[in-house]
């Protein structure tokens, strides 16, 4: 992944606000064991640690980022959003990070995404998009993953900002680069059927054609 791109992860996932201060959690450990309780989410803009409670009473119990794979945020209304620990790396392989993001979909690729996340007072989760230091154009940031590969590589960028260019040639460049084999997906973006509006539904359609032909 380019090395901008890793810096620029870095400047917006600063900015991540969480309204709601302690809420329901399922936190599944590297070393495979779960913790349930209570999660301060402001804490995961923290690049260190987390903040975890057993109980909405007691004491609270830092986490280390690094230990995390993957925590579960429950509303109140028992919505569950997957939020997991992903590597980043640039292309080189020279430097490493981890950061929190939020899963879309499952399948032969898993598709994430990073941007401003906030929860309301039932735990209900509002994604919000990020600015570029000196610049006003508001984006999303999509990455896709192999669930057997290690680090995840970025696919899309949405902006909702008509002066925001180039955004479709980075989609297209990396439908190319990771679904050619799909030549009716291929074509689709190629024509702009689909667009970075269809970000979803193009790594679901391209699931959908891995099953058929046999990959899962």
């Amino acid at each position: 992944m380019n090395k901008s791109i890793i810096i620029l992860v870095f400047i917006f996932l600063s900015t991540l606000a969480f309204g709601q201060k302690f809420q329901k959690v399922i936190i599944e450990n590297i070393d495979g064991s779960i913790k349930t309780g209570f999660l301060n989410g402001k804490s995961l803009s923290d690049s260190k640690e987390i903040k975890f409670k057993t109980t909405e009473d007691s004491k609270v119990e830092p986490i280390l980022k690094s230990s995390v794979k993957s925590i579960d945020f429950y509303s109140a209304n028992g919505k569950i959003y997957h939020i997991d620990n992903i590597l980043l790396t640039n292309e080189k392989k020279t430097k490493t990070t981890s950061e929190w993001m939020l899963k879309l979909i499952s399948g032969y690729y898993d598709l994430f995404i990073i941007a401003n996340y906030s929860f309301d007072k039932e735990g209900n989760l509002t994604l919000s998009t990020n600015y570029l230091v000196g610049k006003d154009l508001p984006e999303f940031y999509y990455f896709i993953k192999k669930p057997t590969e290690k680090f995840a590589d970025i696919f899309a960028l949405y902006s909702p900002s008509p002066t925001y260019f180039g955004l479709h040639k980075i989609l297209k460049d990396n439908v190319i680069k990771f679904m050619s084999d799909d030549k009716t997906l291929v074509d689709k973006v190629e024509k702009k059927k689909l667009s970075t509006k269809n970000i979803e539904q193009i790594v679901k359609e391209y699931n959908e054609f891995k099953k058929s032909n046999g990959a899962e």
